[in-house]
């Protein structure tokens, strides 16, 4: 009897496949999409190999090289499994969309450099540039995507852009993003755009400790995407350098169409702006919170059509004013506009250490709203105690006040 019940578990109990981890390595003298893939000594050619191989739990590890292969990929993983394509570990492979050329007229249409028509996707240490249109998709009904520690730079088009719901974008490098198609002219290129529609907003992304520039439209544009069921969060980043030829040239869009919005937006800085720092773009029920708009060209903060919330920010050589609104009021306590405030940095040379964070004497210092029931770190993890303004909490050592260079900068209008 026991035997014949050993035999039926057998039968009946489905086997369980092990996770597999695949290597590529275009440089390796072995290397063919022929070899089983699964060692260093005998990997394959392609990434191209990974995609049309890889199921739930798999990775394909990436060795260095320079890699002119467009990617889409169209296989799920799932919660619990998800499927990477990462480098290996101490290298960085380079996805190159340069072997393809850009038509301006059909741009559009144009092949995306990886395309990830699926859930539950990781993107992870790989340096990806030159593609003839978008770096970066992920459609609509692609979600949990997860982007970290990339490089991606000189897109045509968006960078990114993402129309999924769920995902995370954390510790990117994303820079110099343009097109010349007229009318716009730069009107499309943001370095990271979050899109949806009325009716299908992409929802509830992590944007966080990323560093974006050098883009012709905005910096992080979530043009109708979040909303109510399910806003950004979107903090700890720096954008700067932002806006050329006719883009809208703001460092952060929040907003479209009066729909979109509810981001929970901290910790962030902005500097270099061709428009404003951070501007709702008519999304409702935004919620900023100890973020710095430093050097832009219009107003630091922008608010119009829908109420915000406002607090502990700091707004600091605007070009137009610290805080613009237009429409209802909006909840505004403990910003340096509303306290009278003339906020000074330890330092203002871009590069310096020390670059936007309190001077020693700064008045700034220990006058903000606890906001510890949201979060209770600065963007460099330090514990916030005496809930300073703006990004940082407390002043370096033997930092200092004053104008120029070094010094500091009035907030306000």
């Amino acid at each position: 009897m026991k035997l014949i019940v050993l035999i039926w578990l057998c039968v009946m109990v489905p086997s369980v496949s092990e996770a597999a981890t695949y290597y590529v390595d275009k440089h390796h003298p072995s290397a063919s999409n022929s070899n089983a893939g699964t060692s260093t000594s005998a990997p394959w050619l392609t990434i191209g190999k990974c995609v049309s191989t890889m199921v739930a739990g798999d990775t394909c590890q990436i060795r260095a090289g320079t890699y002119l292969e467009y990617l889409t990929i169209s296989t799920s993983g799932t919660a619990v499994n998800r499927i990477t394509y990462r480098n290996y570990p101490g290298e960085t492979p380079i996805i190159d969309g340069s072997g393809t050329a850009t038509n301006q007229p059909t741009v559009w249409s144009q092949p995306r450099l990886i395309k990830i028509n699926a859930d539950y996707i990781t993107l992870q240490g790989l340096e990806i540039k030159d593609p003839c249109s978008i770096a970066i998709n992920i459609p609509s009904g692609a979600d949990f995507a997860y982007l970290i520690d990339l490089h991606v730079h000189d897109c045509y088009l968006a960078c990114y852009y993402i129309a999924g719901d769920n995902g995370r974008i954390i510790n990117n490098h994303v820079h110099h993003a343009h097109d010349n198609i007229a009318p716009d002219n730069g009107g499309n290129a943001d370095c990271i755009s979050i899109t949806g529609s009325a009716g299908d907003h992409a929802d509830a992304w992590l944007v966080e400790g990323n560093d974006l520039h050098d883009c012709s439209d905005d910096g992080l544009d979530t043009w109708v995407s979040g909303g109510s069921i399910g806003g950004h969060t979107i903090r700890n980043n720096i954008v700067h350098d932002i806006g050329i030829q006719n883009g809208n040239k703001n460092c952060y869009k929040l907003g479209g169409n009066q729909v979109g919005g509810y981001n929970l937006v901290y910790n962030n800085i902005a500097y270099n702006c061709g428009a404003s720092g951070f501007n709702n773009n008519s999304g409702p029920a935004n919620q900023l919170y100890n973020n710095i708009a430093y050097n832009t060209t219009s107003h630091c903060f922008l608010n119009y059509d829908n109420a915000g919330t406002y607090k502990n920010n700091i707004a600091v050589s605007c070009g137009g004013q610290a805080f613009f609104q237009s429409g209802p009021s909006n909840t505004q306590t403990t910003n340096s506009w509303n306290l009278g405030l003339t906020c000074t940095f330890a330092s203002t040379t871009v590069g310096n250490e020390n670059f936007l964070k309190h001077a020693v004497t700064d008045p700034c210092l220990a006058v903000g709203s606890n906001l510890s029931a949201i979060f209770t770190v600065d963007r460099l993890g330090v514990t916030r105690n005496a809930w300073d303004l703006g990004a940082y909490e407390g002043s370096p050592s033997g930092g200092g006040g004053g104008g120029g260079p070094g010094g500091g900068g009035a907030a306000g209008a």
